[in-house]
């Protein structure tokens, strides 16, 4: 029963290693041309057709900007006066509830300019008529007829709304003619409703268009409506401030930090200071400075995520925006068609070096290399400049690239063993030749390539050649005289005709000693063994008995 349990173990191994050798001879040499025509082609559908790799891109451009090592600081001369909680409380008891009569604004207004303000915004939708004060409302049309520096926001609907839209994009305020002919399209949009904020045309959109992701990452200057630009807020400020402005439609925004990194005022300490007789706050403290008035407080429901935060206010968004713009400092994306070309550069560029230069471990390195290269551009290129390329998803690519080639290279290798570690096992009383090539380095073990080659042509070879590591790895005394070697067998029944594995070996001593340039020693050997006994032998152990006697025939 041990006998036969042996064979049958000795036949399922066989019947696997046959179809390993089968696969193996599919993952031919051209297997790194062909895998790389699959990559190309998946790069390819990602780039133009289903971006599925957009979530890797954004969640490594996420955590960069979270570690930059160089990022810039907030301008201190853009400030935030905040409508907090602290303030809608302060302020509940005299004006109630948001909103709070017009003319409350109106007078921070007045006091911001007289301090000589740069420039004020109001992060506020005045949409909706206060009909229980009239008065407070002429109030603020007033402040607004008379500010030269204020300035508004409006809001942009869905663009499914625009055909039931009565507004034209030439009626839009603050919106310029870009092209000499064109068509002036209807837009859905919600506008103040104060006759002086119209007038002024100082007023720019809002709205920040996240990813699909829910996140903001990108802020539009404009938006282009037939012959007509829309401006954003950020865009309408700089243009007004006499800021140079960039020719893009959008920019990627460079963020100063976490939420909260500008310099923020409470709402209701401004104003309280502004009832006192005796002043206890700067007389100056807004001089030059570009003013937003906005809101932190959850309950306005101005809150967006971004990379810095899953909630960033939206009032700090603009005030980023606006820092942007005036350092001109904001990092602009090359676009998905430079992450293609270094995608399939990198990948025909390992494909051909595995293909034509070389196969060993060397080129294994340098593909590691190479992909850690790609991510020390992609996090040193946020740091010190304001180009941002996406280099994960190419490394992606890269890094598959080389993971399905080792598995390749593994199954090469293990096809090319045949098992003959010790499962393979011969059947008692049957008379073997076994034919022996040793590769032997001038010094030190045998080069990758030169193992990669071999296995190669193993795995093509018709008359069944095997690979063999040294016996005991070349460690320890017994396998200290084989380290380094190259050990390629043919094992035959001795009745088989051996022609054709002899001009095999002889062919392969001869194309080995080429490749290496005279520095490897091959040395053919030939015997005939019996397994006798009656258990099955183990090949490993006719491959060591056969290299002691060539070690002790040699001088």
């Amino acid at each position: 029963m041990p006998g036969f349990a042996a064979r049958v173990r000795n036949s399922l191994d066989v019947l696997w290693l046959r179809t390993l050798r089968r696969l193996a001879r599919l993952l031919g040499a051209r297997f790194p041309l062909v895998l790389a025509l699959l990559l190309s082609t998946i790069a390819v559908i990602d780039t133009f057709y289903y971006p599925f790799m957009r979530g890797l891109e954004t969640r490594s451009y996420d955590f960069i900007l979270r570690h930059r090592v160089v990022a810039p600081q907030p301008d201190p001369d853009i400030v935030v006066i905040d409508i907090d909680e602290a303030s809608l409380a302060a302020l509940s008891d005299e004006y109630g509830r948001w909103p709070w009569p017009r003319a409350v604004l109106a007078e921070l207004l007045e006091g911001l300019e007289q301090q000589g303000a740069r420039a004020v915004f109001f992060d506020i939708l005045f949409a909706d008529p206060d009909t229980r004060n009239p008065e407070s409302e002429a109030l603020f049309n007033e402040a607004v007829a008379r500010s030269r520096n204020s300035y508004f926001a409006m809001l942009r609907l869905d663009r499914g709304r625009d055909a039931k839209s009565a507004l034209h994009a030439s009626q839009v305020p603050g919106a310029m003619r870009a092209l000499a002919a064109g068509a002036d399209p209807t837009v859905a949009m919600i506008l103040p409703r104060f006759p002086a904020i119209i007038a002024s045309g100082r007023v720019g959109t809002v709205h920040a268009d996240p990813d699909r992701d829910s996140v903001v990452r990108r802020l539009a200057l404009y938006e282009q409506a037939g012959a007509w630009r829309i401006p954003s807020i950020p865009l309408a400020i700089a243009q007004g401030l006499g800021m140079p402005v960039p020719k893009e439609r959008e920019i990627q925004i460079n963020w100063r930090g976490p939420p909260f990194s500008y310099r923020y005022v409470s709402f209701a300490e401004v104003h309280a200071d502004s009832l006192r007789k005796h002043k206890r706050r700067d007389p100056r403290e807004f001089a030059g400075k570009i003013v937003l008035v906005g809101s932190t407080a959850p309950a306005l429901f101005d809150l967006r995520a971004t990379p810095m935060a899953s909630v960033h206010p939206g009032v700090e968004i603009l005030a980023t925006g606006i820092d942007n713009l005036k350092h001109g400092d904001y990092y602009l994306a090359l676009g998905k068609r430079v992450s293609l070309a270094v995608s399939l550069a990198l990948i025909w560029g390992l494909a051909l070096a595995l293909r034509w230069l070389n196969r060993g471990p060397v080129t294994g390195t340098v593909m590691f290399a190479v992909q850690v290269l790609l991510l020390i551009v992609a996090y040193v290129s946020m740091n010190v400049t304001r180009y941002y390329v996406d280099l994960v998803v190419p490394f992606t690519f890269g890094m598959a690239f080389f993971i399905l080639q080792s598995v390749r290279a593994d199954l090469r290798e293990r096809a090319a063993q045949l098992g003959h570690s010790g499962t393979l096992m011969l059947e008692p009383g049957t008379r073997f030749r076994l034919l022996l090539l040793l590769v032997e380095p001038e010094k030190g073990y045998l080069k990758g390539r030169t193992r990669a080659w071999l296995i190669d042509r193993i795995c093509a070879s018709s008359v069944c050649a095997r690979w063999a590591d040294p016996p005991y790895r070349g460690r320890g005394i017994l396998g200290s005289d084989f380290a380094g070697l190259g050990i390629v067998y043919w094992l035959l029944p001795e009745s088989e005709d051996a022609q054709a594995a002899i001009a095999e070996r002889d062919a392969f001593a001869e194309q080995v000693a080429t490749l290496e340039r005279q520095h490897v020693k091959t040395v053919k050997h030939e015997a005939v063994f019996e397994c006798s006994g009656e258990r099955p032998g183990v090949v490993g152990g006719m491959l060591i008995d056969a290299l002691q006697n060539i070690r002790r025939s040699q001088p």
